[in-house]
C-alpha cells in the first residue's frame, strides 16, 4: 500500500536462487509460495537472478525450470531481472528466451559498468540486436561514476538500441541520487532506488530522497508521507543493525575502483582496525584481478596460487614442546601483565595470530598469517615485524611476496577442505583459512606436547559462531591426541579444557 501511494511502479522483493549453502532469509529465494502473502494491486512484482549461478550452459534450462516452476499466468512475478557481467551476457540471453516463453517480462542488468568502454558497450549492443527486453540496465557495482560518465554510457546504449534504459546506482561516492536524477536528462526511464538507500555496503539511491526530488522538480508527483512514516518505523532499525550507507572506506573503494565486497567484509568484522582496512585498500588499488572475482577471493581458494606447497617443514624450525598461542580477544588486555610475567618466568615460546599484540610484542616469537583479507590488511605492517612469519609464502601473490622479502619466513602451504585437518611435510589441510586453523594445522606437524591458549574468549555462550572454532579444535584434538591443549584465560569454547592463569605452573 505504501508503494502504491508513492506511485512506485515495480517492487523487486528479492532474489531467486538455487544456492542454499547457509542460512538465508526468505527474500534470498522469493518462492512463489512466499509471494502469495503479498497484495500487489497496481504494483508489478520483480525478482532478480544472478547469472553467475549458471556455470554450465547446458544446464540452464533445467535450473530455470526449478527456479520458475510456474509460468506467468500462475505466478505473482511479473518481471525477472538478470544480473550479469558482459562476459555472462550470452547466458543471460538464453535465460531471457526461456523466461519469456513462460510469459515473464525481462530486464538485463549489466554489472561492473564503470569498466565498460565504448568498445564493450558496442559489443553489448551487437549481442542485443533484435532481442526483446523490458529494459537494459547499467549497474555501477563499484559506485565509482559521476553523472557525466554514467550518462555518457546510458546515452550510448539509448542511441544504439531501441530498448528502454535503466540505472542502478551505488552510493560509494555519495552520488547515487544525483546520478539517478541526472540520468533522466538522457532519456533513462527505469530508475532504481531503495527505502533509506538500503543495500550492500554503501547502499543505493534513497527512495525517499528520489521521491522528494521528482515531486519538487514536477517530474512525478508522489505522496511521500506514508513512505517516510514506513521508513522511520521499520527501516531505521534495519540500518542501525546492518550499518549500510556511505563511509570513508566505501568512498576510497569507489575512487580506486575496488569491489565493495572487500570493504564490507572488513568493516563488518570488528577485528580490523582503520589502519588495517586502509592497508588492504592500498594493496587492492593496483590489483587488476579484483573486479570480477571478489567473492572467490574472499573464500580463499583462488587467492592462493597453484597446488598446496611450501619450502619448509615446521618441525625443523619449531622445536619447542610447550607453546603459548595467543588469540586476539579484547579480554586479553586485563591479563597483559600476568601473561608477560608468566612468559618471562617459564621462558615460554610464544606464537600469535596475525599482527595484533595485547602484550609486549618483543615477547612474541612467531606469528601466523593465512586469511586472505588479513594478509591484505596487515601487508603494510610486515616490515615492522621482526618475529618469524609463518604463512603459505610460496602460494601468495607476487605483490605480497615482495612485502615479506625482509621478514624471517616459515613457508608452509595450506589446502582448504571442509571438515578436514591434517599436517603434511610442506602443507596442511584445514577446514577454513582463518589463522587459528592454520596455526593448529602447522603445529600438528611439530613435536609439540603442550599447547597453552590465551585470548580465545570466543562469542557469548550459545552464539552459533562459536561452533566453527569448536569444530576446528575438535579436528585438531582428534588427530593430535597426545597434545595437552587448554586455555588459561576465560573461554566460551566448549571443546577445550580450561585452567586459570593465576594458579598456573608448568
Amino acid at each position: 500500500e505504501v508503494m502504491r501511494l508513492c506511485q512506485v511502479d515495480i517492487v523487486e522483493l528479492g532474489l531467486r536462487s538455487l544456492i542454499n549453502d547457509k542460512y538465508k532469509g526468505p527474500l534470498a529465494f522469493t518462492t512463489d509460495n512466499f509471494l502469495e502473502k503479498f497484495e500487489s494491486k497496481d504494483i508489478q512484482i520483480a525478482v532478480m537472478i544472478n547469472v553467475k549461478e549458471f556455470e554450465d550452459k547446458h544446464d540452464i534450462k533445467n535450473k530455470i525450470s526449478k527456479l520458475f516452476p510456474l509460468d506467468k499466468n500462475n505466478s505473482k512475478v511479473d518481471i525477472v531481472r538478470l544480473a550479469c557481467t558482459i562476459d555472462e551476457l550470452e547466458k543471460a540471453l538464453i535465460i531471457n528466451e526461456l523466461l519469456q516463453n513462460k510469459g515473464f517480462k525481462i530486464c538485463i542488468n549489466i554489472m561492473q559498468s564503470a569498466f565498460l568502454k565504448d568498445e564493450s558497450l558496442m559489443k553489448i549492443v551487437q549481442k542485443l540486436e533484435g532481442i526483446s527486453l523490458e529494459a537494459l540496465y547499467l549497474a555501477d557495482s563499484t559506485g565509482s561514476m559521476d553523472s557525466t560518465e554514467f550518462n555518457a554510457k546510458l546515452e550510448f546504449l539509448s542511441n544504439h538500441t531501441n530498448l528502454d534504459i535503466g540505472i542502478h546506482a551505488h552510493n560509494n561516492l555519495g552520488k547515487a541520487l544525483d546520478n539517478t536524477l541526472r540520468s533522466i536528462d538522457v532519456g533513462c526511464r527505469w530508475l532504481d532506488s531503495t527505502i533509506l538507500g538500503m543495500g550492500r555496503g554503501s547502499g543505493n539511491a534513497d527512495l525517499e530522497e528520489l521521491a522528494i526530488s521528482l515531486s519538487y522538480e514536477n517530474i512525478r508527483k508522489m505522496n511521500i508521507i506514508p513512505l517516510i512514516n514506513h521508513s522511520e518505523k521499520w527501516f531505521k532499525k534495519l540500518q542501525e543493525q546492518h550499518r549500510w550507507g556511505k563511509n570513508r572506506f566505501y568512498f576510497m573503494s569507489a575512487k580506486y575502483e575496488i569491489h565493495p565486497s572487500y570493504i564490507q567484509e572488513m568493516i563488518s568484522d570488528l577485528r580490523y582496525s582503520t589502519s588495517e582496512i586502509i592497508g588492504a585498500i592500498d594493496y587492492l588499488k593496483d590489483d587488476k584481478s579484483r573486479f570480477f572475482n571478489a567473492q572467490k577471493l574472499l573464500k580463499a581458494r583462488t587467492f592462493y596460487k597453484g597446488e598446496p606447497r611450501g619450502n619448509d617443514i615446521p618441525k625443523n624450525k619449531i622445536k619447542n614442546e610447550t607453546i603459548l598461542l595467543l588469540g586476539n580477544s579484547k579480554g586479553m588486555k586485563r591479563f597483559k601483565s600476568k601473561l608477560e610475567e608468566l612468559i618471562n618466568k617459564e621462558n615460554l615460546y610464544v606464537m600469535g595470530l596475525n599482527s595484533k599484540s595485547y602484550i609486549d610484542s618483543s615477547l612474541i616469537n612467531a606469528r601466523f598469517f593465512s586469511h586472505p583479507i588479513r594478509l591484505l590488511a596487515d601487508n603494510n605492517l610486515f616490515e615492522l615485524l621482526d618475529q618469524l612469519i609463518i604463512t603459505p609464502f610460496s602460494m601468495l601473490p607476487d605483490k605480497l611476496k615482495i612485502k615479506l622479502k625482509r621478514n624471517k619466513i616459515l613457508d608452509y602451504g595450506l589446502k582448504i577442505e571442509e571438515n578436514k585437518m591434517g599436517s603434511l611435510n610442506n602443507f596442511c589441510i584445514i577446514p577454513s583459512p582463518i589463522a587459528l586453523a592454520y596455526a593448529l594445522g602447522t603445529l600438528g606437524g611439530t613435536n609439540i606436547k603442550n599447547l597453552i591458549l590465551a585470548g580465545f574468549e570466543g562469542y557469548p555462550r550459545g552464539d552459533i559462531r562459536n561452533q566453527e572454532v569448536d569444530n576446528i579444535f575438535n579436528l585438531f584434538t582428534t588427530i593430535n591426541k597426545k597434545v595437552n591443549i587448554y586455555s588459561i584465560t576465560p573461554t566460551n569454547y566448549t571443546s577445550i579444557k580450561s585452567k586459570s592463569i593465576y594458579g598456573f605452573n608448568l
